[in-house]
């Protein structure tokens, strides 16, 4: 993975030796108000090989406060400035200082879906066609397919 940088600006690099994600930084100062979305200039790019992908995720010090990421998924062909779009569901509002961490960005693997046309499989499931909320009781009985074999929970 290389980090590219615009001059005199903070690398994107984990905050301790275990962590996850790299940490990004704000370049300038921004104003979140409450309910209001903010993208934020990082000043840096980052080329990842071909099988990986980026994955912007938040801090949980934003997350106690209703701060959100949105987006968050960056191609791996993209060469551009890795920027942060901020939505802020609290009910104050964030002054964000230069060099304030902002974000984690992950670099995960890819997994390329083969998309094939034709008829959906013919399975019936005991969740059907339920939507938002419906897996909020105990299902017994669910059938789940993985790489093709029926399982029987």
């Amino acid at each position: 993975m290389v980090v590219d940088t615009y001059s005199g600006y903070l690398v994107a690099h984990p905050s301790t030796p275990d962590a996850a994600g790299l940490d990004l930084y704000a370049l300038q100062q921004y104003q979140l108000n409450a309910r209001d979305i903010c993208i934020i200039d990082t000043g840096i790019g980052i080329q990842n090989p071909p099988e990986n992908f980026r994955f912007v995720a938040p801090r949980s010090s934003h997350v106690i406060k209703g701060i959100q990421i949105l987006g968050g998924i960056i191609d791996s062909d993209y060469q551009g400035e890795n920027k942060v779009i901020l939505l802020n569901n609290g009910t104050q509002d964030l002054l964000i200082q230069p060099q304030d961490r902002v974000a984690q960005i992950l670099i995960l693997p890819l997994i390329k879906a083969k998309v094939i046309k034709g008829q959906a499989r013919q399975l019936t499931t005991v969740r059907g066609d339920k939507g938002f909320g419906s897996t909020n009781t105990f299902n017994n009985g669910a059938k789940i397919w993985v790489n093709g074999c029926l399982f029987m929970q």
